[in-house]
């Protein structure tokens, strides 16, 4: 492993018409001795009483219109699904075992596949294991509309040492004299690192670190007492198992 150099860094109506009649009057003649005079008449006006008014027909009582039934009462839509699941341990040795609890809010049952099986309560925890393998749990709740679904991974647990050289200068040159420490690096791809581990240690020069059991490439820098982190040092790969 090479030497370390210290640096910085961010909804009709009508009317009628009334007719009148009026009669003609008569005359008198004069008649011959011998013939009795007729009886004179009167000539009289007869009225004649005008037609009967069409009387309009009575209207017709309506039907009152017929009650409007109360619709059924709507139905309460079932409440939103939602469910947590975690684990004690993200990590276990092989044949190992951890404790996996969950909750679940709306649900009416649960059911579990993946690394568990079988119908679960709404909420509730249960010890799942041996484990000899990284093992996905699955539990999915529901009700009448809705369904919930959550997941967590237990990896199996690895160690993964490292071992180096402690630097012994600055980068102009001079004795490094204020190192506080380390911090080792780790990832699956070359040059991308998503974890670290501090070593507290300015005196230290190995390391164990528990890991899940896989590959890793590895890098590690040094840290002064102000906090100043040196670039890093060559990578390697190693086997956390």
């Amino acid at each position: 492993m090479g030497q370390f150099q210290a640096s910085t860094i961010r909804g009709f109506a009508f009317a009628l018409s009334t007719l009148w009649l009026i009669g003609c009057s008569g005359s008198s003649e004069q008649t011959t001795a011998d013939e009795p005079a007729p009886a004179e008449t009167a000539s009289s006006t007869q009225e004649q009483s005008p037609p009967p008014a069409e009387s309009e027909p009575a209207p017709s009582e309506e039907a009152p219109p017929p009650e409007e039934e109360a619709p059924p009462p709507e139905e309460e839509a079932p409440p939103p699904v939602s469910v947590n699941l975690s684990a004690a341990d993200d990590m276990v040795p092989s044949g190992g075992s951890t404790m996996l609890s969950w909750n679940s809010s709306g649900a009416d049952l649960c059911e579990a596949t993946g690394g568990w099986t079988g119908e679960k309560s709404v909420s509730g925890s249960e010890t799942v294991g041996p484990i000899d393998a990284s093992t996905t749990f699955t539990l999915s709740c529901s009700n009448a509309a809705e369904n919930a679904v959550a997941m967590v991974t237990v990896d199996l647990s690895g160690s993964l040492s490292v071992s180096w050289s402690a630097p012994t200068e600055n980068v102009d040159g001079t004795p490094l004299d204020d190192l506080n420490g380390y911090r080792v690096y780790y990832g699956d791809f070359s040059g991308s690192y998503v974890g670290s581990e501090d070593v507290a240690d300015s005196l230290a020069t190995t390391a164990n670190l528990t890991l899940a059991a896989g590959d890793y490439y590895v890098a590690m820098t040094a840290i002064d007492i102000d906090g100043n982190e040196s670039d890093f040092s060559n990578e390697v790969f190693k086997t956390a198992q």
